[in-house]
């Protein structure tokens, strides 16, 4: 069986007082004639989110895009909105509703189309509470799938993601004014060494 929602709730150190909750639908390639469940074979094509307060305020909303076969999806291109996104519905079931601002976006890149080739790097950009391009960045990975770790970055302050005709995603920061840089240190090149320095430069 495919998921196809989740939800969670979180508490305060009490065990009792709730202090905020999620909820997540799947979306899959193909689906029996129930509209619903997913095909035994479809692979995972979107997940959506939307994280609350105890109150039930949004604190943001995610849309998600994988890639790969079955049971190797991996993230492809991400973006996160200040509101909106998901209601709950009183019967506590859930409608669409539309997005507020914008918080940020994102791509991942990996070393290859090999589902279990590592992620090398992700590209970010991040907006301010009036939707405003803050900064773009782009961090550097290394290590093996499931064990990489950053090991440099860079903000500038514009850029874009551009998703292609064929689907996929690109980045750039022409005309961009640098930022800022770091570059992370490990105890050795093992990839589950601790980070042991940040240098940084603004």
């Amino acid at each position: 069986e495919r998921p196809v929602t989740s939800d969670s709730t979180d508490f305060a150190s009490d065990g009792t007082t709730v202090t905020g909750s999620s909820h997540s639908e799947f979306k899959y390639s193909s689906y029996l004639a129930d509209g619903v469940t997913p095909s035994p074979d479809s692979v995972m094509t979107e997940v959506d989110s939307v994280t609350l307060n105890a109150d039930g305020s949004v604190v943001s909303y995610t849309e998600t895009n994988f890639t790969g076969p079955k049971n190797k999806e991996r993230p492809v291109h991400s973006k996160a909105w200040a509101s909106g996104g998901m209601a709950k519905n009183p019967d506590g079931t859930w409608s669409r509703v539309p997005t507020g601002t914008i918080k940020s976006e994102s791509i991942f890149i990996y070393a290859s189309d090999n589902p279990d080739a590592p992620m090398t790097q992700v590209i970010s950009l991040s907006y301010d509470k009036d939707g405003n391009l803050e900064s773009y960045s782009e961090t550097g990975f290394t290590g093996p799938k499931g064990k990489e770790r950053p090991t440099h970055s860079f903000t500038w302050d514009k850029g874009q993601i551009i998703q292609q005709a064929d689907g996929t995603w690109t980045a750039n920061h022409d005309g961009a004014v640098l930022k800022s840089e770091s570059v992370f240190a490990y105890a050795s090149t093992n990839p589950d060494a601790p980070m042991t320095q940040v240098a940084s430069l603004n």
